[in-house]
C-alpha cells in the first residue's frame, strides 16, 4: 500500500547471526520475492525483525503519509503510529531526521491522562483539545478478576466518522466507534483486522454503562446531549437513573419526573422523530423562515431520535448483538411507552393524528404526531 519495495530482515533472539534472513519483494504484489542469507550489516540488534518500505512519494507530499491535507500542517510520524497502535502491550520507538522518541509505553494507555489518550486516538483530529467534559467522564471497563476490557466514555455522535474511539486488536486499531470516546479492546471479525467486535462481556458494559450515566448526570453536558447519552446507556443494556428522555414545554424531563406529569392526565401528543424540520408540501413560509421562527407548541412532546448503536460493521450493530432484537423504534421510544403503560396501567389507545405543532412567521405548522387517549376521560392533556 505505501510503496513497490518491501524488505523483511528476520533472526530469532535465541538463534546465531548465521539464522537471519533477508526477504525482498520488488515492484509490488505481482513481484518475484528474493531470499538470501543476511549480511552483518543487515542483521536486526539482539534479534527480531526489521520491516523496510521504500514509499512511493515523500511523505510530506500532496496525499504523502504525513501530508496534512486541509490541516495545512504536515503530521508527525510519531502522531501517525501511535493512532495506529494506541494500546499496544510494549513500546513503540519512531524516529525521523535520525531523531528517535517513545511513543507509546506498554499498557501506558491505561494509566496516560484522558486528554492525552483521546488525542492519540485520533491524528487526523485538527482540534488537539478534546472538550474536558468528555475527558473527565473516561473510565475503565473491568471484569470483576481485573481484567481490562476498555477505557472509554460514552460521548453522542452526529456521524460515525465523529470522535476519538476505537476498537483494537492486539493493541493496534481496527474500526471506530460510534458514540463512545476511548478504546475497547476486541477482536477481529475479518482477516484484514479492519474490523472487530468488543470483548467486554454484557454484565461488564452495563455496569460500565449505569456508572456513565450517573457521571453524566452530574456533568455540565446540555440535556439534549444527556439525553441522547442516555439512548446509548440503554444500549448497552445500562439503567439511564435520572437522566433526561423527552422535552415537554421547553422543559427535559427525567422518567420519574414524567410518570409523576402524566398521572392525571387523558391526552398526550408525541413527536418520537426529534427535532421538526421544514417540509416543502406541509409548510407555507419559507425554509429560513421555519429555521429562524418556529416555535414548538407547548401541547406536543419532543422524544430525540438518536442512534445510540457503537459498531456497525459487516452487518453487524453492536452492542445490540448482545440482547435480543427489537423493532425500529429507539430505546428511548421504548422506554417512554413503558412509562405510559406503567402509569396509565394499559388503559389507553394509540393513534395517529395531523395536528398543529407550532408556528413559525404567522403561519401554522402541522405534523403528525403519535396520540395516547385514555377512553371515557376528557381530555385535558398535551393534545388538548
Amino acid at each position: 500500500m505505501l510503496g513497490d519495495t518491501v524488505r523483511v530482515i528476520s533472526r530469532r533472539c535465541d538463534k546465531g547471526e548465521e539464522t537471519a534472513r533477508v526477504l525482498e519483494i520488488r515492484g509490488g504484489p505481482a513481484g518475484r520475492p528474493i531470499l538470501w542469507q543476511a549480511s552483518p550489516h543487515e542483521l536486526p540488534l539482539d534479534g527480531g525483525t526489521r520491516i523496510e518500505v521504500r514509499l512511493r512519494q515523500s511523505p510530506h507530499a500532496e496525499n504523502g503519509l504525513l501530508w496534512g491535507g486541509k490541516i495545512g500542517k504536515n503530521r508527525s510520524l510519531a502522531r501517525v503510529v501511535a493512532a495506529l497502535a494506541p494500546s499496544l502491550d510494549v513500546s513503540l520507538v519512531s524516529g525521523e531526521d535520525d531523531a528517535l522518541a517513545a511513543v507509546v509505553t506498554g499498557g501506558d494507555w491505561l494509566n496516560i491522562p484522558d486528554i492525552k489518550l483521546l488525542r492519540r486516538l485520533n491524528f487526523e483530529n485538527v482540534n488537539d483539545k478534546p472538550a474536558a467534559s468528555t475527558v473527565s467522564l473516561m473510565r475503565h471497563l473491568k471484569g470483576p478478576n481485573g481484567e481490562v476490557f476498555g477505557r472509554a466514555t460514552i460521548s453522542p455522535s452526529s456521524y460515525w466518522s465523529d470522535g476519538s474511539g476505537w476498537v483494537t486488536v492486539s493493541g493496534l486499531r481496527a474500526n471506530r466507534l460510534s458514540n463512545v470516546q476511548g478504546i475497547l479492546s476486541g477482536d477481529a471479525i475479518t482477516a484484514a483486522r479492519d474490523a472487530a467486535l468488543p470483548r467486554v462481556p454484557k454484565d461488564v458494559l452495563s455496569a460500565w454503562a449505569t456508572d456513565q450515566a450517573r457521571l453524566l448526570l452530574e456533568s455540565r453536558l446540555d440535556d439534549e446531549r444527556k439525553a441522547k447519552s442516555a439512548e446509548t446507556v440503554l444500549e448497552c443494556g445500562g439503567t439511564i437513573g435520572q437522566l433526561p428522555i423527552l422535552r415537554w414545554a421547553g422543559e427535559w424531563l427525567n422518567p420519574e419526573e414524567f410518570a409523576t406529569r402524566i398521572t392525571d392526565l387523558s391526552e398526550l401528543a408525541f413527536n418520537f422523530e426529534g427535532e421538526f424540520s421544514y417540509d416543502e408540501d406541509e409548510d407555507a413560509m419559507h425554509p429560513r423562515d421555519f429555521k429562524d421562527d418556529f416555535k414548538e407548541a407547548d401541547t406536543v412532546i419532543m422524544v430525540p431520535k438518536h442512534n445510540g448503536t457503537i459498531i456497525n460493521a459487516r452487518g453487524l450493530s453492536w452492542p445490540a448483538s448482545l440482547h435480543e432484537g427489537r423493532g425500529n423504534t429507539t430505546r428511548l421510544s421504548e422506554l417512554v411507552r413503558q412509562v405510559i403503560r406503567d402509569t396509565w396501567k394499559d388503559d389507553f389507545d394509540e393513534f395517529e393524528e395531523h395536528r398543529v405543532v407550532g408556528e413559525a412567521a404567522g403561519y401554522d405548522v402541522r405534523r403528525t404526531v403519535t396520540i395516547y387517549a385514555r377512553p371515557d376521560r376528557e381530555r385535558d392533556g398535551a393534545g388538548e
